[in-house]
């Protein structure tokens, strides 16, 4: 049995067992996140130019807009990510939970007509 969910972009249809596995998956890609995202805060910025020139200079103040202090900047980019990766998790749960309460009011109402 496939559960279907109406998503924004259209209809996504799950095998049950593949949910976890999903649920996994995604919260690995999340804790990665997090690490790449710790970095970008010291990390993705060159402190120094390569030399005094306009070139070297103009270069630094273009990376570092684009990499991380820029509102388009890659660390922006990957902070949308993560956090639309974080609703998608929280959904899937929510998927998870329905399909299990589904799935024990299916089994109550069978043993109950099963019962003499």
């Amino acid at each position: 049995m496939e559960t279907q969910t109406n998503g924004a972009h259209g209809d996504l249809r799950l095998q049950p067992q593949a949910i976890p596995r999903l649920t996994r998956a995604y919260q690995q890609a999340l804790h990665q996140l997090d690490g790449v995202l710790a970095d970008a805060r010291s990390g993705f910025r060159i402190e120094r130019p390569a030399m005094l020139d306009d070139a070297s200079t103009g270069f630094q103040s273009a990376f570092n807009s684009y990499a991380g202090d820029g509102p388009a900047s890659i660390r922006e980019e990957v902070t949308a990510f993560q956090r639309r990766l974080r609703e998608t998790v929280d959904e899937l749960g929510a998927i998870q939970a329905a399909y299990d309460r589904d799935e024990a009011a299916t089994a109550a109402m069978l043993s109950r007509r099963l019962e003499p």
